[in-house]
């Protein structure tokens, strides 16, 4: 995924990947929360756990997730920028506005 990034040209396209970045990562944490969940349950009847394992993993995967968001945000403006200031062949003008997305 790294090769993709250095690669891409254009902060849109950038974006999308990051986006699809952001979607596997979400996957990931559902998971690693079911599992702590599993395993706190397991931990109740018995001596060991993984948990902090998992909690390490998780508190990771969501700086991750804080990290991939925060480019994101910084690439929104440039975005609008470039679509205002060229305009795009009909048929593939995007209009983000920063306002409307989730923080």
């Amino acid at each position: 995924m790294e090769d993709q990034k250095q690669s891409v040209k254009e902060p849109y396209d950038e974006v999308r990947i990051l986006a699809a970045e952001l979607d596997q990562e979400s996957a990931t944490l559902k998971t690693l929360l079911q599992n702590l969940i599993k395993t706190q349950d397991h931990a109740s009847r018995s001596d060991t756990t993984d948990a902090p394992v998992l909690s390490g993993t998780i508190v990771k995967t969501i700086e991750h997730i804080e990290s991939i968001t925060k480019r994101i945000k910084q690439l929104l403006p440039l975005i609008a920028s470039e679509q205002t200031a060229s305009p795009q062949p009909e048929g593939k003008t995007r209009r983000i506005n920063p306002a409307d997305l989730p923080s």
